[in-house]
């Protein structure tokens, strides 16, 4: 018995999905990456994201009632942050 010309294409159709689900690459955050909550004084919210920018970090979340962003930044940045601060 010939399957109709309908239903061969969509079986071909699903087989061509499942593959591309099933062989897409997961992306991850670089090795050399640091994701941080970044507590900021109140008025100075504006400077801080600014700073952020600079050193190419990521916003995840803003929390404007607690003053804070939760980023992830390249390892370099936030080390030479530690070092001139302390």
């Amino acid at each position: 018995m010939m399957l109709r010309q309908s239903t061969k294409w969509f079986t071909f159709v699903m087989i061509v999905i499942m593959l591309f689900i099933a062989v897409t690459p997961v992306t991850a955050a670089p090795k050399d990456t640091v994701r941080v909550w970044v507590s900021y004084q109140s008025g100075r919210k504006a400077e801080v994201f600014q700073a952020l920018d600079k050193a190419k970090g990521q916003l995840h979340y803003d929390f404007p009632e607690l003053e804070a962003y939760v980023v992830t930044l390249p390892e370099a940045p936030l080390m030479a942050s530690f070092t001139t601060h302390l």
